[in-house]
């Protein structure tokens, strides 16, 4: 968990995964659990995640446990070669979870 507003009942949370594991749907059932887990037994009411606008794998990821994009921080992230990315932002309420796949 990489931020926390326990008054307002949100969670951020982040994951990285090394690219020989990429595609094999590890993250993504990761996040379902984690999710679970924050939502049935923590109680946040809201999960909140993020990455760059070009990373086409994390969005899926975000998207396919139910996350809906929610902002879009321009030119927010710093990549490896200098240049600067899109933020965007998810969020995920507990009935949005996609708890089966």
């Amino acid at each position: 968990m990489c931020y926390s507003d326990e008054r307002a009942e949100i969670c951020g949370i982040a994951y990285a995964l090394d690219s020989d594991h990429w595609g094999k749907g590890i993250v993504t059932e990761a996040l379902k659990a984690v999710a679970a887990f924050l939502f049935d037994c923590v109680h946040y009411r809201k999960i909140i995640a993020g990455c760059d606008s070009e990373n086409i794998g994390s969005r899926r990821v975000m998207e396919k446990v139910g996350m809906k994009q929610e902002a879009c921080l321009r030119a927010q992230i710093k990549r490896k070669d200098g240049s600067f990315g899109d933020d965007l932002q998810y969020g995920l309420f507990e009935g949005e979870l996609i708890r089966e796949m």
